[in-house]
């Protein structure tokens, strides 16, 4: 792709964030507020008028590499305060979004403005927050292999409001106790992978084997913290990402593959899903040197595609939209960071290419840039289970990111 074609994308993403600022007042009745202005996933729709969770994440990675790391530090700030008086950050902050969650990006999101901004007093309040947020997870999403899963707070009447929900989103046969299903698709909406055949209907009863390992990454980079701040509790740290890496081999790991799947702990069954959460661990750096050719090699031969990487193999009764053939941003953010991990750089790069040229593609024909893309085709030819909004959010900061890696690499 042509530098002159790249860099019309570049330049509309850096107008357009300003664009995806809310600074307005909300229906109290309805959405929480919060003290900064924050950036949403998209400058129309559904998704302008709240802040995401692990969309800002992603976000915050576009902003920082746009020079706008004031506005990243806003969208932090907020996120911190959303643990400070929920106890977790939701998966938007409107009433219903703080009924759950998203992944738990948070300590990541401040690793990163740590390392732009370096400011140890400012991460001294951080990690002091983000041991609340850890508190949650290992408290209300908690199994008792030991273990997380995702979940959700909902009463029984909004359950039966999201199972009516789902019967019409996904077309589905009403179930004998609509509440167990939509307690199941909640914590699937959780994921933030809504929906999948992942779960097979069953959030609520998998361990997957991303969220395992965020919680990984996020009890190193909180050893990294207390070793910045000189807290005492590095061994306290240590002690518990060996301890979750020592259960994600005994629930989640097949030694005859090579590979870590998601473990239905209710049926006490590995999925035999393959999806793009499978490179988790090696983003993670989880026993990289150990699993990556293993993992690389299965997740690769069954999802990597001429425009990009699936989501997850489609084996479902139904086609849903985070599995093939759909093509998402953060996922091609976290499988070329697992290549990059395990030294593949030259495939990061040509993942990287792909996708790069997928947006380039469709912004010269639509003007935009969009939630996600067709991995075959590299067109806008996706599975829907809405309307497909444009975006900046991901689809902007992924490109930006991979703009580097192909400079980088």
């Amino acid at each position: 792709m042509d530098k002159i074609s790249i860099d019309k994308v570049k330049n509309y993403i850096y107008k357009n964030w300003e664009n995806c600022l809310f600074d307005g007042e909300v229906d109290e009745k309805e959405i929480y507020p919060l003290p900064y202005p924050f950036s949403t996933p998209s400058m129309n729709g559904f998704f302008c008028k709240t802040q995401f969770y692990w969309d800002t994440y992603f976000i915050n990675i576009g902003l920082i590499k746009s020079n706008e790391s004031e506005q990243a530090l806003k969208n932090v700030e907020n996120m911190l305060y959303q643990v400070e008086k929920f106890g977790h950050v939701g998966n938007d902050n409107s009433h219903i979004g703080m009924k759950r969650s998203q992944p738990p990006l948070l300590s990541e999101a401040v690793l990163d403005l740590y390392k732009t901004y370096g400011d140890k007093k400012w991460l001294e309040r951080a990690y002091s927050i983000l041991e609340k947020e850890y508190s949650f997870w290992q408290t209300e999403r908690m199994t008792p292999t030991g273990l997380n899963r995702y979940y959700h707070s909902s009463d029984d009447d909004y359950l039966i409001v999201f199972g009516e929900y789902m019967l019409e989103r996904l077309k589905l046969e009403r179930p004998d106790n609509l509440i167990d299903m939509a307690k199941n698709y909640l914590a699937e909406a959780e994921s933030g992978w809504d929906f999948c055949c992942r779960y097979n209907g069953k959030g609520a009863d998998y361990i997957p084997i991303d969220l395992n390992s965020i919680l990984y990454k996020f009890e190193s980079n909180m050893l990294y913290f207390s070793k910045e701040l000189n807290t005492k509790t590095e061994a306290l740290w240590e002690n518990r990402r060996n301890k979750r890496k020592e259960l994600m081999y005994k629930y989640c790991f097949n030694s005859k593959t090579g590979c870590f799947y998601d473990y239905n702990y209710k049926t006490n069954t590995l999925s035999d899903v393959i999806s793009v959460a499978m490179l988790y661990p090696l983003w993670a750096n989880i026993d990289v040197e150990k699993n990556s050719q293993s993992i690389i090699k299965t997740v690769f031969d069954a999802l990597y595609y001429p425009h990009g990487i699936a989501a997850c193999q489609n084996k479902g009764e139904r086609p849903l939209q985070w599995e093939f053939p759909n093509a998402w941003p953060p996922l091609h953010f976290f499988a070329i960071e697992a290549l990059l991990n395990s030294k593949q750089e030259e495939k990061a790069k040509e993942l990287a290419s792909k996708y790069i040229n997928a947006t380039v593609n469709n912004f010269e024909k639509t003007g935009g840039l969009w939630e996600k893309y067709n991995c075959v085709t590299g067109t806008l030819d996706v599975t829907d289970e809405y309307e497909m909004p444009t975006m900046m959010g991901w689809s902007a900061s992924v490109f930006l990111y991979c703009c580097d890696i192909i400079a980088a690499v």
